[in-house]
């Protein structure tokens, strides 16, 4: 049986792990791989940079199974200045072998649970060509924007996704 937890600072080297690899198999039909080769070739600094974030936001959780770490969630009060009073699921990430099994809707419907005491509307950014998008539409999620993030100098597209809590 699975079990979400708050992530500890020892656990942030095997989010930074599920995070590469999931970037590598799922991106790499929209990221040029030379991103994706310098995002893994700059795993320490992700890994320090995000040990940061959990001591001072405390934002990850991890999921695992017998004492596995599988897959993570963060999220918390939103980035994006435009969507201030909402919250934000920042990001969700499995490995690959537990697509399709639950885990992910597991995640998030523990993101939203904990956001909603909080907020009363919660927004997710995903790149549109990420086939994830269609797991959060199945969701509930509703585009509400198209963007653009910036990653070294390729602009890639981004859809804003809100979901419908219902109090």
């Amino acid at each position: 049986m699975s079990c979400i937890r708050k992530a500890s600072i020892e656990d942030i080297t095997k989010i930074v792990e599920i995070n590469i690899n999931s970037w590598m198999s799922t991106y790499k039909t929209f990221i040029p791989m030379e991103i994706l080769e310098e995002r893994k070739s700059n795993r320490n600094e992700i890994i320090e940079k995000w040990k940061k974030i959990q001591k001072k936001e405390k934002s990850f959780y991890v999921i695992e199974e017998k004492s596995e770490i599988f897959g993570f969630v963060s999220f918390g009060a939103s980035h994006n200045e435009k969507y201030k009073n909402y919250g934000e699921i920042y990001s969700l990430y499995l490995m690959d072998k537990y697509h399709r099994k639950g885990y992910g809707k597991e995640l998030l419907e523990f993101s939203i649970i904990n956001l909603k005491k909080n907020y009363k509307k919660i927004i997710v950014n995903c790149f549109t060509d990420n086939p994830a998008i269609e797991f959060y539409k199945k969701q509930g999620a509703k585009p509400i924007e198209n963007t653009y993030k910036q990653i070294d100098d390729k602009k890639i597209r981004i859809t804003i996704l809100e979901f419908d809590i219902k109090q």
